[in-house]
């Protein structure tokens, strides 16, 4: 039987919430950006994210600087950024959420959330907005709607993230700010670039909604933008050597907004 990755990733949140993790005692110290606001700004909409490595492509860009890196995606346009802090299979790093904030556009914690300890974690590194994935509360005990309250008390935004029509419909039900739809599929990384655009299509939508995974150029993120996506957020193909590829991407999502 092959291993279900999202099933290791919600064992693998409540190891890391168990083990302290994320028992963060800093203290925010900046006031909370909109990301809702920022997609609808003079910046490119492209939430671009940080990230050293991923389980569909291993090993992106292992030393690179986090700063020089989120330089890179500041000077390209983007709009907000995307910070990966899962350690284990992203190599992530609470500290980048911090490093990120520094630079004064919204930022999202990316994480396979879980438990309340995360968001406060979010909150004290510097985090905006946080990252809910439907599917992880399809299939476990935790819940979606206090998680949502909880990151709504502290004045952060959230990210629902959806992988079919069904979810995407039961997302409109909640108190979500931004709809992410991922096309690639967390249970066995198998990737479907179309899905953002079918799904809007069908669907149509009543909050922002972003496209998320296998955007590698300009006509990919302007195509989710006809269809209705007010963002895509970009990760892998920003990671590599030619990092340059982002200012494409940026380029053409702004054309496509306007």
């Amino acid at each position: 039987m092959s291993v279900d990755e999202l099933d290791y990733f919600i064992e693998n949140a409540f190891s890391l919430v168990m083990s302290g993790y994320y028992s963060v005692k800093t203290k925010r110290n900046r006031p909370i950006l909109s990301m809702r606001d920022a997609l609808k700004g003079k910046r490119a909409p492209v939430i671009a994210e940080f990230k050293r490595r991923t389980p569909s492509v291993s090993e992106l860009s292992s030393d690179v600087p986090v700063r020089q890196r989120l330089q890179l995606f500041s000077d390209a346009g983007v709009c907000a950024f995307s910070v990966l802090t899962e350690p284990h299979r992203f190599d992530g790093s609470l500290d980048n959420v911090t490093e990120a904030s520094s630079f004064g556009l919204p930022v999202l914690m990316k994480d396979f959330i879980i438990a309340t300890d995360q968001i406060d974690a979010a909150n004290r590194l510097g985090a905006d907005c946080i990252l809910l994935i439907a599917e992880i509360f399809a299939r476990s005990r935790y819940s979606m709607d206090v998680l949502m309250e909880d990151a709504h008390s502290m004045g952060l935004e959230v990210i629902l993230e959806v992988n079919s029509a069904e979810q995407y419909r039961q997302a409109i039900e909640t108190d979500a700010d931004i709809i992410g739809i991922n096309n690639r599929n967390l249970s066995d990384l198998s990737l479907d670039r179309s899905r953002t655009e079918s799904i809007l299509r069908s669907e149509g939508k009543d909050r922002p909604v972003i496209g998320m995974s296998g955007i590698t150029n300009g006509s990919q993120a302007a195509s989710m933008i006809a269809a209705g996506a007010d963002g895509v957020l970009v990760g892998t193909s920003v990671m590599g050597a030619d990092a340059t590829v982002l200012t494409s991407i940026a380029e053409a999502a702004l054309r496509a907004r306007s």
